[in-house]
C-alpha cells in the first residue's frame, strides 16, 4: 500500500512538472511569435522609411521641373514677343523708306 501511494505522489510530481514544461512552452512560443511580429514590423518600418525619403526627394524634383519648363516657357514668350515687335519694327521702317523711296 505504501508503494501505491508514493508511485502517486511520484506521478503527481511528474504531472506537475509536465503541466508546468507546458505552460513554460506555450507563453515561450507566444513570446517568439511576438517578437517575429515586431521583428517584422521593424524590418518595415526600416524599408519605408528611405522608400518615403526617396518619394519626397521625387516629389521635389517633379515639382522643380514643372516650375523650370514654366519659367522657360515665359522666357520663350517674352522673347519671341521682342522679336516680333523688333520684326514689327523693321519692316514698319523698311515700309516707310520704300514710301519715301517712291515719292522722290
Amino acid at each position: 500500500k505504501a508503494g501505491r501511494i508514493m508511485s502517486r505522489i511520484h506521478n503527481r510530481t511528474i504531472a506537475t512538472a509536465f503541466d508546468a514544461l507546458r505552460e513554460i512552452t506555450g507563453a515561450q512560443k507566444q513570446l517568439r511569435y511576438s517578437l517575429k511580429k515586431l521583428m517584422t514590423r521593424w524590418q518595415r518600418l526600416q524599408l519605408s522609411s528611405p522608400f518615403n525619403d526617396w518619394a519626397e526627394w521625387a516629389e521635389e524634383v517633379r515639382e522643380n521641373r514643372v516650375k523650370i519648363r514654366r519659367a522657360l516657357q515665359r522666357m520663350t514668350r517674352a522673347a519671341m514677343a521682342g522679336a516680333f515687335t523688333r520684326w514689327r519694327d523693321v519692316t514698319a521702317a523698311a515700309k516707310a523708306g520704300a514710301a519715301t523711296l517712291a515719292r522722290v
